[in-house]
């Protein structure tokens, strides 16, 4: 007659080993072999054995939600992805659907939660802690689209070094300079999120090419950006001068352009008048930094009245 092993587990619940509270950013916990992202939850039904290599999880709808792949004896790459349906289009990004992606590290950080197994017949014990998975190194945020939300890298302690966030066109929005995961400096390399007039009219003050004649409207600096020949075949020009603030818009091509004078006013950070032929037009300004300029014609009727109250 075969003999039955007893198993018996108790759970003691806290959120602290040894006097240090773990990462705010962990990906779950790994527990004697086996994963789970609650540990409040205390469900241990993905197992990690030695030689397993990949495990994917799945939503409901049947795309894949979470992918592990081994990486080392310690590490894994992980991905999580978004329930969407790819667009049918040819060019796709390689990063389409996915909501983010880095090494985790199975790390010394636990939950708090420990599990005593006994041998009911040898009446040994085993001892086991519920060990955090965390990220470390490099790590990519995605838009749904593809396109990176923003990225930087982990260390034991959280984020550390520069992350760069993005917006959803792909243009650095700004730079956070992280210290053990707090924030020690920031860059704004959109200088809207400076919320300062003059910042906004120094680097509005130059020449911008059109480089798309979607909404928003998008620029270049014609100064910094494109060769001598892509800037003859320039279709459009706006001209923005400090002196008397006068604005010139140049269209068509180098050797035949018309050329139409006005003036250029900001109303705020993120406004400004232009008045061409007799005509005023308000735009947003949704990004503006060195290389790079976008406005829309998308302006609240009363964008006057609310400066004035």
């Amino acid at each position: 007659m075969k003999q039955l092993l007893l198993t018996i587990s108790l759970c003691f619940c806290c959120c602290q080993l040894l006097g240090q509270g773990y990462p705010e950013d962990t990906i779950g916990y790994y527990h004697n072999g086996i994963i789970d992202y609650d540990y409040k939850k205390l469900k241990r039904n993905k197992l990690f054995e030695k030689k397993l290599m990949h495990l994917q999880e799945k939503y409901d709808s049947g795309k894949t939600s979470k992918e592990f792949i081994r990486y080392n004896d310690s590490t894994f790459l992980y991905t999580q992805y978004y329930d969407i349906s790819p667009p049918k289009k040819k060019r796709r990004s390689v990063n389409l659907g996915k909501e983010k992606e880095g090494l985790v590290l199975i790390s010394h950080w636990t939950t708090g939660d420990t599990v005593t197994t006994f041998d009911a017949e040898t009446f040994e014990e085993h001892w086991h802690f519920d060990t955090l998975l965390v990220p470390i190194g490099k790590w990519c945020y995605f838009y749904p689209h593809g396109g990176y939300k923003m990225q930087g890298n982990y260390s034991i302690d959280g984020k550390e070094g520069d992350w760069k966030y993005y917006n959803y066109r792909g243009y650095v929005e700004k730079t956070l300079s992280y210290h053990k995961n707090n924030v020690v400096g920031i860059t704004n390399q959109n200088i809207i999120l400076d919320k300062d007039v003059k910042r906004t009219e120094e680097y509005l003050i130059r020449d911008w090419m059109i480089s798309s004649g979607k909404k928003p409207l998008s620029f270049n600096a014609y100064k910094y950006r494109g060769t001598k020949e892509q800037k003859k075949q320039v279709n459009v020009l706006y001209e923005f001068k400090e002196k008397d603030n006068v604005l010139i818009k140049r269209t068509g091509k180098y050797d035949d352009r018309k050329e139409e004078r006005g003036t250029w006013r900001l109303i705020d950070f993120d406004h400004f008048e232009i008045e061409l032929d007799g005509e005023k037009i308000i735009y947003t300004i949704d990004y503006i930094g060195k290389y790079s300029l976008h406005f829309t014609l998308n302006i609240p009727e009363n964008i006057y009245d609310d400066k004035n109250n």
